[in-house]
């Protein structure tokens, strides 16, 4: 059950093709599960990113600029966090979602405000241009 806490989007975000994972590693479903209270932050990919990782995220993450900033590595990997930004990505805050699964051709994602909720194992290909980098603990 996702609550709806607010009545806007704080950003828009665009959509992607949904593909069955195969992957390299994974977080479990019993830790997804212990995240649940995160579902109060689904407005918000910031918010909800760094509850998912126990409020341990460096700085403020608010802008694109922000975001960039943080990152430290440009090869994917499960609990890293992908920063997104281009075509269907809101222009000043861009978007950055966690990293649950790699394959070779795709990243899947959990995240906050895609599409104005919380989603869980959306598939982005990792070719994708609008992907900016990521930010890795």
């Amino acid at each position: 059950m996702v609550a709806t806490i607010m009545m806007f989007t704080i950003a828009s975000c665009g959509d992607a093709t949904i593909e069955e994972p195969q992957p390299v590693g994974q977080i479990t479903q019993e830790e997804s599960a212990l995240h649940s209270s995160c579902t109060g932050s689904c407005w918000d990919c910031y918010q909800y990113v760094k509850c998912r990782l126990d409020n341990n995220l460096p700085g403020y993450w608010g802008s694109i600029a922000q975001k960039r900033a943080n990152i430290n590595t440009y090869t994917p990997s499960v609990g890293a966090v992908v920063i997104l930004f281009g075509s269907g990505y809101n222009t000043t805050y861009g978007h950055m979602a966690l990293v649950t699964s790699v394959t070779s051709t795709h990243i899947y994602v959990d995240e906050g405000n895609w599409n104005g909720t919380c989603s869980q194992g959306r598939s982005i290909s990792r070719t994708d241009s609008r992907i900016q980098g990521y930010y890795k603990r």
